[in-house]
């Protein structure tokens, strides 16, 4: 399969909101975008075979299916017009629409019983596309996925039959304070459909991950597939980071920088015990991988628990997709 990315433009915003929304979206791409019993997600995990999907969803319906690690309900309406960055940590899944209409504006799920709605139903009721919903504004913890601080921000909110609250928040204040009305968030809101679980795909196939690992972290979008293994939302960098981009995107020109200094599984390959080249975090190593239209870069946060020679044989008999 073919899988196609580009980081379009957001200018909605502003130059100075433009520039903020990139800061965000690239230090959620490396650390926090740089996401158990697993079962299908593009990762094998010991005896489990794990395949993350990110085409091809299934009609939305309502489900009481039990989610996976690497699975989402929450998907798109077929007549949405925008693209979405997409991906799941715990008990929370998110879409971000790329679109210049679409700027700062992120959908949230939680799975039953995780959200505490009290702030968003007091708040006034409205209508999205058919149903009923409320607006208000409410604490949100900022960066998708992430443990991080928690901003008022104005939300769209309403419960989906599974039990799910799907939320619709500005994740940007200078957008916030210049939008607060709920223009942008009922415009995102009406093209966002809860479905059966499925799962979210990436373009990297391994037999195994060093400690099997459990998954932790998925993140589809920006021109990047990331996963996250071991830790939590609160611990960053992830123990186990894997990060696919194409060759020539600039997530990847750091990693790629002068010529290869080994060969992993016989691809040219570069391996790293500090920062320099590749962003590596202190005690830790990187090891990126060329391979046909991806570059596939994994990243270790202790490597006296994750060692070079793990990063190495996560590569024998992995399969890869296109990432162009």
């Amino acid at each position: 399969m073919n899988i196609r990315w580009r980081a379009q433009q957001i200018s909605l915003c502003g130059r100075y909101s433009h520039m903020r929304f990139k800061e965000f979206m690239a230090r959620r791409r490396f650390w926090i975008t740089v996401v158990a019993g697993l079962a299908l997600i593009g990762v094998v995990f010991s005896a489990a075979v794990v395949r993350v999907r990110a085409d091809a969803a299934p009609p939305a319906s309502s489900s009481t299916h039990p989610r996976g690690p690497g699975q989402l309900t929450v998907r798109a309406a077929a007549d949405s017009p925008y693209t979405w960055n997409r991906g799941t940590t715990g008990s929370l899944q998110w879409m971000q629409p790329d679109g210049q209409a679409a700027c700062c504006a992120e959908v949230r799920v939680y799975d039953p019983g995780t959200y505490d709605s009290q702030a968003l139903e007091s708040g006034e009721r409205i209508t999205v596309a058919g149903h009923q919903a409320y607006s208000a504004t409410t604490d949100v913890k900022n960066l998708s996925g992430a443990a991080d601080r928690v901003s008022k921000m104005p939300t769209v909110g309403w419960q989906d039959k599974s039990g799910e609250w799907v939320t619709v928040v500005n994740i940007d204040s200078v957008s916030a304070r210049k939008n607060p009305g709920t223009d942008l968030l009922t415009g995102i809101a009406k093209y966002v459909e809860i479905g059966a679980p499925a799962d979210v795909e990436v373009p990297m196939h391994f037999p195994a991950v060093p400690g099997a690992l459990p998954l932790k972290y998925v993140n589809v979008g920006d021109g990047t597939a990331t996963l996250g293994f071991g830790g939590d939302a609160t611990r960053t960098p992830w123990p186990l980071q894997v990060q696919a981009s194409a060759k020539g995107s600039p997530d990847m020109a750091p990693s790629l920088r002068g010529a290869p200094n080994t060969t992993v599984a016989g691809r040219p390959a570069y391996y790293f015990e500090k920062s320099g080249s590749m962003r590596v975090p202190a005690g830790g190593s990187g090891l990126a991988v060329e391979i046909d239209t991806c570059a596939v870069q994994v990243t270790v946060a202790d490597r006296t628990e994750i060692t070079r020679d793990d990063l190495e044989k996560m590569f024998e008999g992995a399969t890869f997709d296109r990432c162009d």
